[in-house]
């Protein structure tokens, strides 16, 4: 059971990340929020690798591995994570977290495409369930993010594509787990993520960044940051490695439910019966995928 309650933690420090991202993003534009959510979540993520597994694993990983890792980052964490945090900031939580949570799909469809796995039945039916749902949430309004009207409805492109990006990053992720241990695989792409978005910042971008740690909203993005991708990854790595893909994915699945319940209770976010149907449908077609 160690293995399943690891994945249910991952699951709803996800949700809990989500609405303090969203509470960041109020005053922080999502390039920078993303910039600032990486720097404690790879530091944490090193610090833990190092007093597990030492240094030796980070100095042995292959050059085409750390390829592949930076690959599947890119994809995931680079573009997919500022998609996310843009429609955080246009569509409010109750609305991005069930979308972005089709990503399994995505994978599933990469692994048939790269790794030669098998589309069974189930996972057609799954993907119709998802499908269904996202029109259900696309059919709900909600006053308190963003507006969001039936001319522009053309936003919920954005978590698709997020979930798109995040998806198809977990093949290059496979590949590197082949021959790379899972926490020193999570340190490489975090350290490459950090770095790479702060090069940006400091050059191109707004160099006076750090400042906005001080800020209330600095910190939301801060805190939002390490429980998404330092506490929830290494939940999510915890709970594959005691429990497998087949039975943590199902309830990592559930990361919608947690994030509608406490976008309603914090973040004041109207729920109404399309999105209540269209997550519990985005659930039913994520078990049925992933079993």
């Amino acid at each position: 059971m160690i293995g399943e309650l690891f994945a249910l933690m991952a699951a709803l420090a996800w949700a809990v990340g989500a609405v303090f991202d969203r509470i960041g993003l109020t005053k922080i534009p999502p390039l920078i929020a993303n910039t600032m959510r990486s720097i404690p979540a790879a530091v944490f993520t090193l610090i833990i690798t190092v007093l597990i597994e030492g240094l030796n694993p980070l100095a042995e990983v292959a050059v085409i591995d750390v390829i592949y890792i930076i690959a599947g980052t890119t994809l995931a964490l680079v573009i997919g994570d500022y998609l996310f945090l843009l429609s955080l900031r246009r569509l409010g939580v109750s609305k991005t977290m069930p979308i972005v949570s089709i990503y399994p799909v995505f994978a599933l469809i990469g692994s048939a495409l790269f790794l030669n796995e098998d589309i069974t039945f189930f996972i057609i039916g799954g993907i119709a369930a998802i499908v269904t749902g996202i029109l259900f949430i696309s059919r709900s309004r909600n006053q308190n993010v963003e507006e969001v009207n039936s001319n522009n409805k053309i936003l919920l492109i954005i978590p698709v594509i997020a979930a798109l990006m995040w998806g198809f990053s977990q093949v290059f992720f496979g590949l590197a787990l082949l021959n790379t241990p899972p926490l020193t695989m999570t340190t490489i792409r975090l350290i490459y993520f950090s770095v790479l978005l702060v090069t940006f910042n400091l050059t191109v971008g707004d160099r006076s960044f750090y400042k906005k740690y001080n800020s209330y909203w600095g910190k939301m993005s801060t805190i939002g940051g390490f429980l998404s991708l330092a506490l929830g990854g290494l939940f999510l790595i915890l709970g594959l490695s005691y429990a497998g893909v087949a039975r943590t994915s199902p309830l990592t699945s559930v990361t919608p439910m947690f994030s509608t319940i406490l976008a309603v209770i914090f973040l004041k976010e109207r729920l109404d019966l399309n999105i209540c149907i269209g997550t519990a449908l985005i659930i039913l077609g994520i078990i049925l995928i992933v079993f």
